[in-house]
């Protein structure tokens, strides 16, 4: 058009034909871009004096063809319910007519979406391919403007201008947003054209809460999703983590018995290391990281359609401290919102990194070591043993290592209990070096989580001889009521022998 902006009625596109027509249906195919779009035309006739409206049609799509009249409930849509401040990116969308998303809408035909970037067309959010996906026009989104859609074929209803039958109304959706923030929408809800305009469906109201870099579902029922989040995270990386029904942790639900992994996002730009799914692979070379913001970075765990409580969790984060998180929150699904599990035991000290740990352990259960005075450099312990006797006799007590995390690969704090270190010299090959250097007191820390609580009244310590590297005073902490006591301090150690 001429006008730019145009006024309503200003713009107008018509056709001269050689006799008097009757226009049953009217096929348009708008700009891509939404700015350059009209969500509803009018269709007109000229009566010989002036124009008369014949039919208003309105939520039309850009970038693809479009037609009116168009049978009630043969298209749905997804549509932004929050303001975006960029575009807004889907990379695939599925929408299904059982409640457990096991049964999809058939005859799926034309994608349509409120418009679309050059590079990112409607079709891609279909095309099965999550690498591919959609990218609204729209660069700033208000609230109901941005949309990703899909034509079917003619519906059979209830009633003649009733809902749709059972076979095509949506009661499930499953949808793969962008892996960042700024691209996605954290609220949503599902739409479908009663013939005259888009309406809300009966079985999926808005839905909240969603993430991104992996499949999402809903509605979700209560107690279905657990999430582990993390406010204003820096670099935050979840290698593993396990949630479990039961406080001993024995009663595990993964994606070993039938769950999925879901996200807040994904670091953009990096491996696929650090993809959703390596957060529960069983593979603790890799890892999961989010995008920080001033908001909560999370992962979490989707069991489908099982409702459980998680009242265990076991996670092994980075083995540096900027790659973990100072405090822990777990939240659940309650079927319309995330919401405060109030998981007591995840409150006090923070878990370190490189390593197994468990929340919650009995008191006493789980023991370290910890330097008790600052260390010029890293902490280098390269064999700790722990006793029940006060001699230091019998065997050393056993269990899952774990640490405040450990300097680079080659010195993980699982060589602090191998038992090599007197076996091979001085030091020998196997040792475990802190994360921090220098280390503050109680920064490093080596321990071992016996499972349940024992008496720990004796240790044997075989530490670095280089003073930067060593310290002359040592803690002996256990765990208890979420935060570390310290049982003994031990003065006057040395370093490369026992």
């Amino acid at each position: 058009s001429l006008c730019s902006p145009c006024l309503r009625s200003e713009a107008f596109l018509g056709m001269a034909l050689a006799m008097p027509t009757v226009v049953s249906c009217v096929r348009l195919r708008q700009d891509f871009r939404a700015e350059h779009q009209a969500r509803s035309v009018r269709l007109s006739a000229w009566n010989g004096e002036e124009w008369v409206d014949e039919n208003v049609y309105e939520g039309l799509a850009g970038g693809v063809w479009d037609h009116r009249p168009i049978a009630p409930a043969s298209m749905w849509r997804i549509v932004n319910n929050a303001q975006m401040d960029h575009s807004w990116v889907v990379h695939e969308v599925e929408i299904y007519s059982a409640a457990d998303c096991t049964v999809p809408i058939p005859g799926g035909l034309d994608a349509l979406s409120s418009g679309a970037a050059r590079t990112g067309s409607a079709s891609k959010a279909y095309d099965g391919a999550v690498e591919s996906g959609w990218q609204s026009s729209c660069t700033s989104c208000l609230a109901e403007t941005a949309w990703i859609g899909r034509r079917y074929g003619v519906p059979r209803l209830q009633a003649v201008g009733g809902p749709p039958g059972p076979e095509w109304d949506v009661k499930c959706f499953r949808i793969w947003q962008s892996a960042d923030p700024a691209h996605q929408c954290p609220d949503v809800s599902v739409q479908y054209f009663n013939g005259q305009r888009w309406t809300i469906g009966a079985h999926v109201p808005a839905q909240a809460g969603l993430g991104g870099g992996a499949w999402e579902r809903r509605p979700s029922a209560p107690w279905s999703m657990w999430r582990l989040a993390c406010w204003s995270c820096a670099s935050w990386q979840v290698h593993e983590f396990r949630l479990y029904e039961d406080t001993e942790c024995t009663k595990e639900v993964s994606v070993r018995t039938g769950g999925r992994t879901i996200a807040s996002s994904v670091l953009p730009g990096v491996t696929a290391t650090r993809e959703t799914d390596h957060a529960m692979d069983a593979d603790v070379a890799t890892f999961w990281q989010g995008v920080s913001d001033v908001g909560r970075t999370w992962v979490g765990l989707d069991l489908g359609t099982r409702s459980t409580h998680v009242r265990c969790v076991r996670l092994w984060q980075g083995s540096d401290a900027p790659t973990q998180a100072a405090s822990l929150a777990m939240d659940y699904w309650d079927g319309e919102a995330w919401q405060d599990a109030a998981a007591d035991f995840l409150t006090g000290a923070p878990m370190g990194g490189g390593s197994w740990h468990r929340r919650p352990a009995a008191p006493r259960s789980v023991w370290r070591i910890a330097n008790g005075e600052a260390t010029a450099g890293h902490w280098t312990v390269g064999e700790v043993e722990f006793y029940a006797s006060r001699t230091c006799e019998g065997e050393p007590l056993s269990g899952v290592v774990t640490a405040s995390g450990f300097r680079r690969q080659g010195r993980e704090p699982y060589k602090a209990v191998d038992g090599l270190a007197a076996l091979n010299g001085p030091m020998g090959g196997s040792r475990w070096e802190s994360s921090c250097s220098p280390c503050a007191v109680g920064e490093a820390w080596v321990g071992i989580d016996m499972g349940e609580p024992v008496e720990v009244e004796c240790i044997r310590l075989f530490q670095a001889g280089h003073p930067e590297h060593s310290s002359t005073v040592l803690q002996l902490d256990h765990w208890e009521a979420g935060a570390w006591t310290t049982h003994m301090v031990f003065a006057g150690l040395g370093g490369d022998s026992w």
